[in-house]
């Protein structure tokens, strides 16, 4: 590669990546509905009350595991990427 080519690059990735850093300055961050459960979730795992939670539904046999468990193999993206699994020659799915 030329010397010249490669700085025009360099130059090309340095303009890019300041632009976006000048750009995401210049924006405040929009707080998502989501940071909230996020923080509050966190705050389980790290006051133990998730490993809590998680060991009374282990030992109580996984009743609500198996349930979301059934729902999300259930649920129509999985159904039809089995039947879309099946036409596909080349893809294991045993796997």
């Amino acid at each position: 590669m030329r010397a010249s080519t490669v700085s025009r690059a360099s130059r090309s990735r340095r303009s890019w990546a300041s632009s976006r850093a000048a750009s995401a300055a210049s924006v405040a961050p929009i707080a998502s509905p989501h940071d909230a459960g996020s923080r509050a979730l966190l705050a389980e795992i790290q006051n133990g009350t998730f490993a809590k939670n998680w060991m009374d539904e282990y030992h109580g046999g996984l009743k609500r595991y198996n349930e979301y468990k059934t729902a999300d193999s259930e649920h129509l993206l999985e159904t039809t990427g089995k039947e879309l699994r099946k036409l596909m020659s080349w893809v294991n799915d045993e796997a």
